[in-house]
């Protein structure tokens, strides 16, 4: 499995050249399925762009990315992709429509058989077993908060001093445990699963 969590995507040269060590093959040939949950917004598209941006910027043809914004609908197969790339935005709202779209069980499958999930903010959180970790509301009234499942901790993103209390508290509500991760870390996850 690999998988790369970031807080704010593919921000530094040392979280790109994680990202391009995980890919394994020749990045001018590598496939990015880039999924987001808000292109329409001024504020939605100019990160979705800055993002788009930083993936070119580690050496991904812009010909070679498709842009998947769940909140417009449609069915897509993740297949043919090399890397699942989850943006950020709303955690709640993101796990709805992963849920609304039948992504779940296709991205936990697309990474167990080798494909590189990169989270980034709302995207690193749900590669873990649950959602508290947000710090959104939960503005779509989700019951079930149980996530992709593909680490066995919650990543905390945006992590600074400020956060402390507020990690402490989560501490404390979850059996799970709860990386916190600052906007220049990532935590880079490259293991073989052996059937």
């Amino acid at each position: 499995m690999k998988l790369l969590l970031t807080s704010t995507g593919l921000r530094t040269a040392k979280i790109r050249r994680a990202f391009n060590d995980l890919i394994k093959k020749d990045v001018s040939k590598t496939r990015v399925i880039f999924i987001t949950i808000n292109t329409t917004s001024k504020r939605g598209s100019y990160y979705t762009n800055r993002e788009l941006e930083r993936i070119t910027n580690a050496g991904i043809k812009k010909e070679n990315i498709k842009l998947l914004d769940l909140s417009q609908g449609g069915i897509i197969n993740i297949e043919p992709f090399d890397v699942i790339y989850v943006a950020g935005g709303n955690t709640y709202k993101y796990l709805k429509e992963l849920r609304d779209a039948g992504l779940m069980d296709k991205i936990r499958r697309a990474v167990k058989n080798g494909r590189l999930y990169v989270g980034s903010s709302a995207g690193s959180i749900l590669a873990g077993p649950e959602i508290r970790a947000s710090q959104e509301e939960n503005t779509v009234k989700l019951k079930d908060l149980a996530c992709l499942r593909l680490v066995s901790f919650t990543v905390m993103p945006h992590y600074n001093h400020k956060r402390k209390r507020e990690l402490e508290k989560l501490r404390k509500e979850t059996v799970y445990e709860i990386k916190p991760l600052r906007d220049e870390e990532a935590i880079k996850i490259d293991y073989e699963l052996i059937k």
